[in-house]
């Protein structure tokens, strides 16, 4: 009976522990997409979201990608 308990007890453990990483995760894809964006559409990034390091890094791939299109820049040296 208690070895069934400690069972279910680890498997809701586990369950949660799965939950909790993939709500992370998808936060921090929605900061990276929405910084992303921002430096798409070329707007100065969001002062109380700039902290967050996904927002940052989407932001930073988005501006890139702004110039470059901007410029008519069409890097063939790309690693990927």
């Amino acid at each position: 009976m208690i070895n069934m308990y400690i069972s279910l007890e680890q498997e809701n453990r586990e369950r949660q522990g799965i939950e909790a990483k993939d709500n992370e995760a998808s936060c921090q894809t929605d900061l990276y997409s929405a910084g992303e964006f921002d430096g798409v559409i070329g707007i100065d990034p969001n002062p109380e979201m700039w902290y967050e390091l996904a927002y940052r890094s989407g932001f930073l791939t988005g501006i890139a990608r702004h110039y470059d299109n901007k410029y008519q820049v069409g890097l063939t040296n790309e690693p990927f």
